[in-house]
């Protein structure tokens, strides 16, 4: 990071190695603008926006530089501007207060240029930046930036925001919000602090354009907390064909949020890793918007209480929306409304090794035609409903491996999905089936799993459900060991051990037992 040491400034190599346009500017030898010597009064109360601003537009007329804000409050009435190979430097006691209704408090450049060509390679680090919500309670955004490469926003504390965001970042090409903290917010809009959004139309970002659909690309949001805001990180602006990619959100805390800590919508190439999830509304929602998505990898995070939407995480896809290539794994989740994780539309993606504990619905959830998707290695306890569920159309799907415990209905539903590999798994007391095919549920393979005090049966096979395999199964203290109705055709029921387990109750029509079950 940048510091001031005995009236000089100097670079230090940044912990997370963030160092590319501190490098820049001590390469560059650029002047240091100290903004007491514009006139500021730095008393909370006389507007300051002219002096800093003459200090931001003195840096930029000799082609950047480095603006140093001293400790003292800075009142300011109108929006500060800032421009291409700027650091603005405030020290950990600066404070810029927002003493009018305006906004944004800081906007870089007047725009006009298109694609990432705008006024970048911009440093904002330190201070405490204050939107004073309460005395000046109209819509504004903190910090914008739009059609620019190379933004570093990095030791900023924003606070008291009015029903919009703190940061955005539109058609932002390296983009860094670095150990930043966002608390407070009023209003009624569904917004994130830090919005990453694409240059739609003035709607979407009214103070320039152009307006080219850039996205932003290469976004990094690392060590920053969000505390007592709307949403935390996130979008919900869209176009066909111009997704935000290589977003990383890594190591934040999220806490007391209304909506979703995380929210992408439209994002290719993304990387949620190592948060932390204390009370939002949800954990994190990824949508594909408008379009297909593509890898998203959602690894480490801890997420605790989501109670408005109610999932831990959700993946969101819908018919022409389909999302390909993620991973989640390593995730704890507790105590959530809904499921701990659902999903729709995903195919060729992976769901390992997540602890799921107090799911209000299913642990896990596939709905909406599912597609050749692994789900194996979690651990689910006490969930709501089930505790994996296969719902609407979901096929080729493999459940491997995956430990149940005490799920208030079934341990593992297939329910109108055809072609599922459910192998390897042990269910502990399910209240209701530990297994259950219905609603058509057919060329099904149950095979290897493990019950242990089914409350019901076992494994319960009806409603129209044909041509399932079930084999190798090992069942212990159940009321019936494996059931079917009278409207199911053709299952093989085979080689399974269902000792002390109430046996097999066969009502199915041409049901294959030729090798036996051991009773």
């Amino acid at each position: 990071m940048l510091e001031i040491i005995g009236g000089e400034i100097r670079s230090q190599p940044h912990n997370n190695n963030y160092s590319y346009l501190e490098e820049l500017i001590k390469d560059a030898d650029l002047e240091m603008y100290n903004v007491v010597k514009y006139g500021v009064k730095r008393d909370g109360t006389t507007d300051d926006s002219a002096g800093l601003n003459a200090a931001l537009y003195a840096a930029a007329q000799d082609g950047g530089g480095i603006v140093y804000v001293p400790d003292g409050v800075y009142a300011i009435k109108s929006t500060l501007k800032i421009y291409k190979n700027t650091a603005l430097i405030l020290s950990k006691n600066a404070v810029i207060k927002r003493m009018d209704n305006f906004s944004p408090m800081l906007l870089n450049g007047d725009g006009g240029v298109g694609g990432y060509d705008g006024d970048g390679n911009i440093i904002i680090d330190g201070g405490v930046w204050d939107g004073n919500k309460d005395q000046f309670p109209t819509q504004f955004s903190h910090m914008l930036f739009g059609h620019a490469r190379n933004i570093i926003v990095q030791n900023c504390i924003m606070l008291n925001n009015y029903n919009s965001h703190f940061i955005e970042l539109n058609a932002v090409s390296g983009g860094k919000v670095v150990n930043c903290i966002f608390d407070g917010f009023s209003g009624e809009r569904r917004t994130e602090a830090l919005q990453i959004d694409l240059m739609l139309d003035e709607n979407t970002f009214p103070y320039f354009g152009p307006y080219d659909k850039t996205p932003c690309r290469d976004i990094l949001v690392q060590g920053c907390t969000f505390r007592n805001c709307d949403r935390g990180v996130g979008s919900h602006t869209t176009e066909v064909g111009y997704p935000h990619t290589n977003i990383r959100i890594l190591g934040n805390h999220f806490e007391n949020l209304v909506a979703q800590g995380i929210r992408g919508y439209n994002y290719h190439n993304t990387i949620i890793a190592n948060n932390t999830f204390l009370n939002c509304g949800e954990g994190i929602e990824m949508r594909a918007a408008s379009q297909n998505a593509f890898r998203w990898t959602i690894t480490g995070n801890v997420i605790e209480g989501a109670s408005r939407l109610g999932y831990g995480i959700w993946l969101l896809g819908a018919t022409g929306e389909e999302i390909f290539d993620c991973t989640v794994t390593g995730n704890t989740i507790r105590d959530t409304v809904a499921a701990g994780i659902r999903a729709s539309r995903l195919h060729l993606s992976t769901i390992s090794g997540n602890a799921i504990t107090f799911a209000g619905n299913s642990g896990i959830t596939l709905i909406y035609g599912c597609t050749r998707n692994t789900v194996f290695g979690n651990t689910i306890r006490t969930p709501g409903n089930q505790g994996i569920s296969l719902f609407d159309g979901c096929s080729r799907n493999t459940i491997f491996g995956n430990n149940i415990y005490n799920p208030t209905n079934h341990g593992i539903a297939v329910n109108s999905s055809v072609d599922n590999n459910v192998t390897g798994n042990t269910i502990w007391q399910s209240g209701g089936y530990g297994v259950l095919l219905t609603a058509s549920a057919s060329d099904n393979t149950v095979n290897g799993n493990t019950f242990r005090n089914t409350t019901n049966h076992s494994i319960r096979i009806s409603d129209n459900s044909h041509n399932n395999n079930v084999q190798g199964n090992t069942i212990r203290g159940s009321a019936v060991g494996i059931s079917l109705t009278n409207t199911c055709d053709n299952n093989f029921v085979t080689n399974n051990d269902l000792r002390n387990s109430g046996g097999l109750q066969d009502n199915g029509v041409s049901t294959v037992t030729t090798a036996g079950n051991r009773v």
